[in-house]
């Protein structure tokens, strides 16, 4: 029952901080960046002049797959510093402002608060990967040839399981120092 409530105070502390905003448009742009830069690089080079005189270059043919594990590539990096980030201050920082002591004087037990804080940061961290990849299959399929839908899916899955991990890390540090 305390779990549910402090999910939704959660839910609502993120929408406040426009976290739901802002991190699955970064996602967005990470999952998009590499199959409209690799499709229209030979554009873009060209755009700037070009190359200079006697220099070739080679660019590879990627194929669907290739596009789609580089989208997850940008997502192994940055989407892990982000989600690290994001996670960071979570249980320290309401230590540290008396939140912490506020809510644990009530019959609130530490287990509940620390559910809450871990749901709610997972289904902002899945919901923002499953539009990133979303995106980054459209223009794949768009731009490259296609991909299958449930192919995708299951891409979305596994690599949810990866960042779920980094997301229970990432909350289990925070549970354990002590500001």
């Amino acid at each position: 029952m305390h779990t549910k409530v402090l999910l939704q105070k959660e839910m609502l502390e993120n929408w406040r901080n426009k976290k739901w905003i802002w991190v699955p448009l970064v996602f967005l742009l990470l999952a998009i960046m590499d199959p409209i830069s690799n499709y229209y690089l030979p554009q873009i080079l060209e755009s700037i002049g070009g190359l200079p005189d006697g220099t070739v270059l080679e660019l590879p043919e990627y194929a669907p797959q290739d596009i789609l594990l580089m989208s997850l590539g940008q997502f192994s990096s940055l989407g892990v510093l982000l989600i690290v980030l994001i996670s960071m201050g979570t249980i320290a920082g309401e230590q540290k402002n008396g939140v912490m002591d506020l809510l644990l004087i009530k019959p609130i037990s530490y287990r509940s608060i620390i559910l809450a804080k871990w749901f709610s940061l997972l289904l902002l961290v899945w919901t923002s990967l499953f539009l990133g990849i979303t995106a980054s299959w459209y223009y794949t399929n768009s731009l490259y040839g296609e991909i299958e839908f449930l192919s995708m899916l299951l891409v979305t899955f596994y690599y949810g399981l990866w960042l779920t991990l980094v997301v229970t890390i990432s909350i289990f540090y925070n549970a354990i120092i002590q500001t």
